[in-house]
């Protein structure tokens, strides 16, 4: 029970967090994706804001470090609701999941890419854009059942209109263009930190 707790905790979290940057807009052949990564860990929050202006792409990238919860608990928001807490409810996990983030601590990394030079990234940039959000979502392995795992959230905003992409523990096999993106964008912020230790 404890781990389907989690799952619909994690889906909920997912699809909330696309809701957050749908209003959002950019000229035209610019992109801006937003990704939320959830995990059943208790730091388990990664953020990747891309944006693609022109011929760059700046990556921030953020690892939830530690939630202070000495302080997250004395908040009164937190109390109240912690009072009659149902966590199939989604606007109750929507409220707790803000009151957990004012308290969150990121180690954050930010990378600036010439696409011009870093060829690679420009073409996967170029396919989850130009990927339809159906494609992108449907797993090429068929139904799967997976109780740990992350959630994937994913919002890419162009000049075309905006997609929400909602998936759990995206890998090779099951959504090939998630995948490479997440280890593309993963590899520019690893060696950035390299670089800079």
């Amino acid at each position: 029970m404890k781990n389907l707790n989690q799952l619909l905790f994690t889906i909920v979290m997912v699809l909330f967090a696309g809701e957050l940057f749908a209003q959002e807009t950019v000229n035209k052949g610019d992109v801006i994706i937003h990704v939320r990564i959830f995990s059943s860990e208790i730091y388990g929050k990664t953020l990747i804001d891309v944006y693609k202006l022109s011929g760059e792409a700046k990556i921030i990238y953020a690892k939830q470090d530690s939630i202070q919860f000495t302080k997250a608990r004395k908040d009164t928001a937190y109390l109240s609701l912690s009072r009659n807490l149902n966590y199939s409810d989604q606007k109750q996990m929507a409220k707790l999941t803000n009151i957990f983030e004012r308290y969150s601590v990121y180690d954050t990394t930010t990378v600036t890419i010439s696409l011009k030079k870093d060829t690679a990234y420009r073409k996967i940039l170029q396919s989850i854009t130009q990927t339809s959000k159906d494609e992108l979502e449907a797993s090429k392995v068929g139904k799967q059942i997976i109780l740990d795992g992350f959630g994937f959230g994913c919002t890419i905003i162009t000049d075309a209109g905006t997609k929400i992409i909602g998936v759990h523990t995206p890998t090779e096999e099951s959504h090939p263009i998630i995948a490479e993106f997440l280890k593309e964008t993963n590899d520019r912020v690893r060696s950035k930190r390299l670089r800079n230790r």
